[in-house]
């Protein structure tokens, strides 16, 4: 138990439930209006799998290769801490990278070239000779072209081609990859306001680095405020299924995203590191909202589906939104 808890910690949490939660919400997308047999379900079971072990790998890797830096940074991780030996740790990443690809190559090429593309480039964001986390504009590039562009326009395609249907993305994943591009630009930022003492000494260009931690912090406030005008916006015209909808829930997000925003004290680490945590709630939101929406176009038909898992009880319960909402967490491979 202990050894599991330990792999647990390793493999930073919040990444992991994130990974779960893009690669299921983007399935719903991907079916907007279908309903699916249950014979999907053991590729997504395996694309879930490599998903996942594809996530240990990329932030097991990068706290394998800054140990010194994460002890002044992040001293609670496993090796900094000394939970964990540098060789055990390259174990669990290597592991994890074979079970990756094993997993990928039993779907597809194209979704085996996804998986090994997404572990490139994890790869080189943490190693030398390239180590693009040193710099903040590779790192924020490296960052978005993962989470916004691979994972989301990739799984997409990925599920599309299960279902023989046409891969060329629609309005809904266009505007959902355009939401995320931006946020993961802006999460970029955040997350390294607080590890400017360790970066400093170790010669990173960060962005809090070069313009401060104020200027940075505003600059990810205004960019995210950015992206949900751009959802609300597409609400507002009707480009998205259920508009008004989508309209009214943005302006809600924003409004608290503005007020946390307002609450973050940034001469305390604490404070923008729970600013951070916070910021992958509003994350998520755009997630769990698009599933939301085709739960209600499905007109409950998912419960079909529920049904023949656990017998009939859902037939007997009125279709109610809130039954498929998920906890949320923070969504992004490296950290």
């Amino acid at each position: 138990m202990k050894q599991l808890l330990l792999l647990w910690k390793f493999s930073r949490p919040h990444t992991l439930i994130g990974s779960f939660v893009s690669v299921t919400s983007l399935l719903f997308v991907a079916l907007a209006g279908e309903h699916p047999g249950l014979e999907l379900l053991p590729k997504y079971l395996l694309g879930l799998g490599a998903a996942v072990c594809c996530n240990i790998y990329i932030t097991g890797l990068n706290q394998w290769s800054d140990v010194e830096v994460d002890r002044i940074n992040k001293p609670w991780l496993p090796i900094p801490s000394g939970q964990l030996s540098s060789k055990g740790a390259m174990r669990i990443i290597l592991v994890c990278l074979v079970l990756a690809l094993l997993l990928a190559m039993m779907l597809s090429f194209f979704f085996l070239a996804l998986i090994g593309s997404i572990a490139i480039l994890g790869t080189i964001y943490s190693l030398p000779p390239f180590k693009l986390k040193r710099n903040h504009f590779f790192a924020a590039a490296t960052i978005t072209l993962v989470r916004g562009v691979l994972v989301n326009i990739g799984f997409y395609v990925h599920y599309k081609m299960i279902l023989n249907e046409s891969v060329i993305p629609d309005t809904t994943i266009l505007l959902l990859t355009l939401f995320v591009v931006l946020f993961s630009i802006g999460i970029a930022w955040f997350k390294d306001i607080p590890d400017t003492d360790g970066d400093k000494k170790f010669a990173f260009g960060t962005l809090p680095l070069l313009i401060g931690r104020r200027a940075t912090f505003r600059l990810g406030v205004a960019l995210l405020t950015i992206a949900y005008l751009i959802m609300m916006y597409a609400g507002f015209m009707q480009l998205l299924p259920n508009g008004n909808y989508y309209l009214v829930t943005h302006v809600i997000l924003l409004l608290l995203f503005i007020v946390a925003a307002l609450s973050v004290k940034l001469s305390d680490s604490n404070s923008i590191k729970s600013s951070i945590f916070s910021s992958g709630f509003y994350f998520s939101g755009i997630y769990f909202l698009s599933p939301w929406t085709v739960c209600m176009t499905w007109k409950c038909r998912i419960k079909q589906v529920m049904s023949a898992l656990k017998g009939n009880i859902f037939l007997h319960l009125p279709c109610r939104p809130y039954l498929f909402i998920l906890r949320p967490t923070g969504l992004h491979y490296f950290n």
